[in-house]
């Protein structure tokens, strides 16, 4: 029997076409993910801290920016 594990992602299966020709029933279960409740801390500003806080905070994640420049956008403000 093949085991499918439920992710945010998707479904990640044991090989090529697991589900489409094995033949036989795949055992499903959802994956627990724990709770976090401790900030994610992200240093720089630049296009890639930035990216990184959006994503944090559409997670619903606690987010810290950490920029050590007056101004936000690293190199591509430049």
């Amino acid at each position: 029997m093949a085991e499918v594990v439920l992710t945010k992602e998707g479904v990640i299966a044991g090989g090529d076409n697991t589900l489409n020709n094995s033949g036989t029933t795949a055992n499903i279960r959802q994956l627990q993910l724990p709770e976090f409740t401790d900030p994610v801390i992200i240093v720089g500003g630049g296009l890639a801290g930035l990216s990184a806080t959006l994503e944090g905070k559409h997670d619903a994640a606690n987010v810290v920016l950490v920029e050590g420049e007056k101004d936000l956008g690293g190199n591509s403000q430049k």
